[in-house]
């Protein structure tokens, strides 16, 4: 009897054990740390264009991937690199430097964002327009507030209501939304009467308005708001995840999403299987196969596998991206490199399905990929691939069907070659 009983309870430790190795993340190795830069900036952003914008007695500049500056703190305020420029605030202005920190465009307007598809929205004299590279207005400043241009079309108000313009500033869908959010997979979310629905580019109602709150689809799916819960549907306006979430997030990032349930964040997947359990206090995108995490108010970073590759020990923390993320440490920023080897990271993208195709051709600075690009890729997703340990960045800047013209905005194009797999980075603006 009693070698029955301590067999049993044997038994019962090993099942614990096996839930909480399941349900809880492990930690890993600490020294996985490698510095970048160690903390020492007032306030960073992520990497962008090989390229970072950060603070320092007072003052932004950018940094590189060496780790040092090259172009020195002098801005009042500044955005990272966008299209080879970034938006920079001096003498009370905002102005667009170069990437050697020449201004390209003189500082004279109020506010101004980065540029994307080769136009950028800025304020001038109390109104909202669009500029060229040259720093010359293609949609004249009359707008009370504006957004950034998505699949062609861009959100702008006008006398106290929201409405869609093309690249000329004509509109096509008229003002009379109360709020709206990015085009994208051919949809929009749009606020009327206190209710979100959903339209299309004729600005025909596809999902009628009656969610609290609603996001833009990511591979079919959209997050929307019923009462205090999110849930996700479809383009028909089907409940595919039943509303059963305190919060929601609408890119399904490298195949999973973030949501938060009491009080908790998790993750889950299309189906909407819960594969990290709703147990973190805090939590961000996975990106590069690994996740920002919160546990015991001290950030980290995990994998899928639930196992910590860098243990909770940061104040802050923002995700991977161009292989560097950004840390928090005594009150100051720094930056540390992803730990994954690039089989590790290939292997995490082969597993998530985002592999695109392969590389086609190469010529000049015009990169093409060819695979499955309408079924996966949208404009100015960014795509990756490997060349040993060094990643490279693309950016899609015109998908089509079976192809997309590209172009690099980290790494080298000299590491390309015809017949690499190519794979789905990242579908957010930083």
């Amino acid at each position: 009897m009693h070698m029955k009983f301590k067999y049993k309870g044997l038994l019962v430790i090993a099942v614990i054990l096996c839930f909480l190795t399941l349900v809880y993340p492990q930690k890993g190795n600490v020294n996985n740390i490698i510095w970048l830069v160690k903390p020492q900036f007032d306030d960073a952003w992520s990497f962008k264009e090989d390229m970072v914008t950060v603070k320092k007695e007072g003052k932004w500049g950018y940094i590189n991937k060496e780790g040092r500056f090259s172009i020195e703190p002098q801005f009042d305020n500044a955005w990272n690199f966008s299209e080879d420029v970034a938006a920079v605030k001096k003498g009370g202005k905002w102005g667009f430097i170069n990437k050697q920190g020449i201004f390209v465009i003189q500082p004279q307007f109020d506010w101004a964002s980065s540029f994307r598809g080769e136009v950028a929205a800025v304020k001038k004299d109390g109104k909202y327009g669009y500029i060229n590279k040259a720093g010359i207005f293609v949609i004249e400043p009359r707008f009370d507030d504006v957004d950034y241009f998505s699949e062609d079309v861009a959100g702008v108000k006008l006398d106290g209501k929201w409405g869609y313009i093309n690249k000329e500033g004509t509109f096509v869908i008229e003002p009379q939304f109360d709020r709206v959010r990015y085009f994208r997979e051919g949809v929009a979310p749009v606020k009327v009467d206190e209710e979100w629905g959903f339209i299309s580019k004729e600005g025909d109602f596809i999902v009628e308005p009656q969610y609290d709150e609603a996001y833009e689809f990511c591979e079919g799916l959209a997050p929307v708001k019923t009462g205090d819960k999110w849930g996700y549907i479809d383009k028909e306006g089907k409940i595919i995840i039943e509303p059963q979430f305190d919060d929601a997030w609408w890119d399904f990032s490298e195949g999973l999403a973030r949501i938060k349930k009491n009080g908790k964040f998790g993750y889950i997947n299309k189906e909407g299987k819960i594969v990290i359990e709703p147990q973190l206090d805090g939590a961000y995108d996975f990106s590069e196969g690994l996740a920002p995490v919160k546990v015991n108010g001290k950030w980290g970073f995990m994998t899928k596998e639930k196992i910590f590759v860098l243990n909770p020990q940061f104040e802050d923390v923002r995700g991977f991206n161009e292989s560097i993320a950004l840390i928090k440490q005594n009150g100051k920023w720094g930056f540390v490199k992803n730990p994954l080897t690039a089989k590790g990271k290939i292997e995490n993208y082969e597993k998530a399905g985002t592999l695109i195709g392969t590389i086609f051709s190469i010529s000049g600075n015009e990169v093409i990929v060819a695979g499955k690009i309408a079924e996966k890729v949208r404009i100015f997703d960014k795509l990756c691939t490997f060349n040993g340990e060094k990643m490279i960045v693309l950016r899609a800047d015109f998908p089509m069907m079976t192809t997309s013209k590209c172009r690099v905005i980290s790494g080298s194009i000299k590491d390309l070659q015809k017949g690499m797999k190519v794979y789905l980075y990242s579908r957010k603006e930083n």
